[in-house]
């Protein structure tokens, strides 16, 4: 099998790389175009001592081309704008012959060849300004070292674009800090100087940053951010640079603080700013200052600055190398499971192929007929007569001896025949339920085998999550702080970029969720809800994970078919914890405990795998085979799932032999339904599955086969009128106990709106 995967070994782990990333460039983006443009022009007329900085270059010189040329446009319209000022000619010159440079390279090129290529077009622009008498010897000098300095900017800035464009994780701890530090910065020094009246872009983005950096990375991180954006300042803009001086400390402080939450960062790092620029005199650039601080604040509390800073730099994954290798093997032991099936498979069905049973009517005449004296009166004087009363005799599964007498009145041995063609007869039923037993046998097995294909896969699958070591140790904090009984946390991003976080415990342990959960949402300023404990062995599993934009509201009303009985039916809404909701109604065959023993054995085997990570289709199937062997009783149940997909509203519908499902949307009512077979009644099934969109204020209706189709219309009158789901359900299920049949059976209705989450 081809996979359009290449795989590329290091040091200490491998890591997988899809191949379309290697070979087609990254779309444009209009956004990123016109953010470099509007930076080169604003950064236009930015000094470096007394010369005008080159750093627009060294940007420039990291950025693919199309970029650069952004930055040349944004920087020629400011030059022009400004009356060509001489004195940022060389500045401007360095920017064109370096996007040159960059366009006649193309876009894969080395970072150290991005290096020589801003390094010299600044020296050069420089020595040409200084011949052609447009800048003096001193100005000459610092720029030779600024080329130097930012070339080794670009070299750093070049090295991590080439890194994200290979598909690498970004990793602030790893050996590429030196890079994040020198691109930060140089993003820094760029915005610095740009001012539009009171408002500072550079210093509302350096609080913004600070304050980030010290929620994720809490001391050492306001720290290294806040020094950082002090030297970045400090290059271009030095009378602001002076009055940054604190923003280490307010970082520092910040950090120290993370645990109160983001209100209280806040104002310990404006108040310890406020006291740095009391120190330093109370002027009004001091108060400009703080206001434009201030604002960088609003914005880090109004944006969500961790998705934020997911975007291009995610938290390090706990163990990279190791889950990333498991990841690898367990695959391939999913691969090599499913190649020993397919080849089991193709034996089988080669083997069924070549046995060729013999004729019972050719058995009997060799046996009986072989040793007969007259068998050259009978057969080779009427072979065509005698073969055909022969084939008719075998069909019979037992014949007598009149029956022989009238079909072959001159054979002298009908007892042994009639012996012979019973025996047969016998034999050939017998091998029939040898055959069948030996198919439903090899078939379990196989099924046996796929289902441990899928569930390794879907653990593959969950090891190439993205781990939290931050989140994780904060989660070990608040278990700690509360006192709670969890011995193991991991935190984790899923596809979505929204967190989860498991927690395991001994499973006599008894906790409290809610308090569990509500701890960690003001931990972590997220929203979190938890689903049921999982129980597996001696561990309890306790899964928390960020709500999704889309959930569901769920009401159910059961009637019994009979006061002294239970409801054969049973139904659940629960969340799998990666965003998806499931609403689940089974319906046992007949009525009272028997039927709700087997719709329960459905729906909680069903919920347990999706719970434990197994895909619905696996699971379905593992279901299917359960109910199958529970035991030698023909006992089946009808399984009707809803899932809904939070992050998109999209839901998936799945029926095993169950009633019709309606959804009220934008006023109109419509049915979905499909024959299909119950769970427990066949080996193999195929489910029926629809997939529709359902958006804020639709409402999803399940039904058990004890409501009748002629309440469908009545179902619409009352969704109509408004009225609230326990009402409408209560409604609907008095309507179907008068509308019954003759024969009672069990009723469940289930309503669940689907509601669109309110963000935290």
């Amino acid at each position: 099998m081809v996979r359009s995967k290449i795989s590329e070994r290091k040091a200490g782990g491998q890591m997988i790389l899809n191949e379309k990333h290697l070979t087609q460039p990254k779309p444009i983006q209009p956004v990123g175009l016109a953010c470099t443009g509007a930076m080169s022009f604003l950064a236009a007329g930015a000094t470096i001592g007394s010369v005008a900085s080159p750093l627009a270059a060294a940007a420039a010189g990291a950025l693919p081309p199309v970029y650069s040329l952004s930055m040349l446009a944004g920087g020629l319209l400011a030059f022009f704008l400004s009356g060509m000022d001489p004195s940022a000619g060389a500045a401007l010159c360095a920017l064109v012959m370096t996007v040159f440079g960059r366009c006649l390279l193309g876009e894969r090129i080395r970072p150290r060849a991005s290096a020589w290529i801003v390094g010299g077009s600044i020296i050069v622009s420089s020595l040409l300004f200084f011949l052609l008498g447009f800048q003096p010897l001193t100005d000459l000098v610092q720029y030779l070292f600024l080329g130097s300095f930012a070339a080794i900017c670009t070299y750093f800035c070049a090295d991590l674009a080439a890194l994200r464009r290979r598909g690498e994780p970004l990793r602030i701890d790893s050996g590429k800090g030196i890079s994040f530090a020198l691109v930060y910065l140089l993003l820094t020094a760029v915005l610095a100087p740009v001012s539009v009246s009171f408002l500072h872009p550079g210093l509302l983005f350096a609080a913004f940053a600070v304050l980030t950096a010290s929620e994720r990375y809490r001391l050492q991180g306001g720290l290294l951010c806040g020094a950082l954006t002090t030297a970045g300042i400090l290059l271009c803009d030095v009378p602001i640079g002076q009055r940054a001086v604190f923003l280490a400390l307010g970082g520092l402080a910040a950090g120290y603080f993370a645990d109160l939450g983001r209100g209280a960062m806040l104002g310990i790092f404006l108040i310890i700013n406020a006291a740095a620029q009391l120190l330093l005199g109370a002027e009004p650039s001091g108060y400009v200052y703080l206001g434009n601080l201030a604002l960088g604040g609003l914005v880090y509390l109004l944006v969500p600055a961790q998705r934020f800073l997911d975007s291009f730099l995610p938290e390090h994954s706990v163990g990279t190398d190791s889950t990333a290798l498991a990841a690898v093997r367990m695959d391939f032991l999913a691969q090599s499971l499913a190649d020993v099936r397919k080849n089991a498979e193709q034996v089988a069905k080669m083997l069924e192929r070549s046995q060729h049973t013999q004729s019972a009517a050719a058995e009997v005449c060799e046996s009986v007929c072989g040793t007969c004296a007259h068998r050259l009166n009978c057969w080779d004087d009427h072979y065509t007569d005698m073969n055909e009363k022969f084939l008719r005799l075998a069909e019979r599964p037992k014949v007598s001896v009149d029956e022989l007498f009238e079909q072959i009145p001159d054979c002298r041995r009908r007892e042994s025949l009639s012996a012979a063609f019973t025996r047969c007869a016998k034999q050939r039923a017998q091998g029939r339920i040898r055959a069948a037993r030996l198919f439903e046998t090899r078939e379990l097995l196989f099924s046996q085998m796929q289902f441990t294909e899928e569930i390794l896969r879907t653990a593959t699958d969950r090891l190439q999550l993205r781990f939290c070591a931050e989140q994780t140790r904060l989660a070990m904090q608040v278990i700690e702080a509360g006192n709670y009984p969890f011995h193991t946390a991991l935190a984790y991003y899923t596809p979505s970029h929204r967190l989860n976080i498991e927690l395991y415990v001994d499973q006599g342990c008894r906790i409290d969720a809610e308090a569990v959960c509500e701890s960690l949402s003001e931990a972590t300023g997220r929203q979190l809800f938890y689903t049921d404990e999982n129980v597996a062995g001696h561990e309890k599993r306790l899964c928390i994970w960020e709500t999704a934009p889309f959930g569901l509201t769920c009401c159910g009303v059961q009637s019994a078919a009979q006061e002294n009985q239970p409801c054969g039916d049973n139904y659940e809404q629960f969340t799998d914890g990666q965003g998806n909701t499931y609403l689940i109604l089974s319906d046992g065959m007949g009525t009272g405990r028997q039927a709700a023993l087997d719709s329960r054995i459905v729906l909680s085997n069903f919920k347990r795998l999706i719970l434990t990570g197994v895909e619905w289709r696996t699971a379905l199937s593992m279901v299917n085979s359960i109910m199958l062997t529970k035991s030698g009783e023909e006992r089946f149940a009808t399984l009707d799932c809803l899932r809904l997909d939070g992050e998109t509203g999209e839901a998936t519908m799945v029926k095993q032999g169950a009633s019709p499902t309606l959804i009220w949307k934008d006023g109109k009512l419509v049915c979905y339904q499909s024959p299909s077979c119950p769970v427990g009644i066949a080996p193999r099934t195929e489910p029926f599955v629809k997939t529709i969109s359902l958006n804020h204020g639709d409402v999803i209706v399940l039904l058990s086969d004890g409501v009748d189709p002629a309440l469908y219309p009545a179902l619409r009158q009352v969704l109509s009128a408004g009225c609230t789901l326990e009402d409408a359900a209560q409604q609907l299920c008095d309507m179907a106990r008068r509308v019954g049949s003759s024969a009672p059976d069990d009723i469940t209705i289930l309503l669940s709106y689907v509601e669109k989450n309110k963000k935290m």
